[in-house]
């Protein structure tokens, strides 16, 4: 299984390469400069343009809504619209 890790500079345990890939399929290793413990939270971006980097590879073309699958990814029975009066 693929597995990519982010280190960042201030979490409180900070991984070791050479044992996680002793261990690992480590597919992608970043070390960012700045943020640490909520940094999923203080810096989304770049932890967001990480994990796309990362699992690139391993998309299916099916599961991106691009315009010329869009059609594909609608759903055929679409959900109740819930209001007030039906709960």
């Amino acid at each position: 299984m693929p597995v990519a890790v982010a280190v960042l500079p201030h979490d409180i345990g900070v991984p070791v390469r050479r044992i996680a890939e002793q261990n690992h399929n480590i597919v992608r290793w970043t070390e960012f400069e700045r943020d640490g413990h909520f940094a999923a939270m203080e810096e989304p971006d770049l932890i967001i343009d990480d994990l796309r980097a990362a699992f690139r590879d391993y998309r299916k073309e099916s599961t991106v809504p691009t315009v010329r699958n869009r059609e594909r990814c609608r759903r055929k029975d679409p959900l109740p619209q819930w209001t007030a009066a039906n709960r």
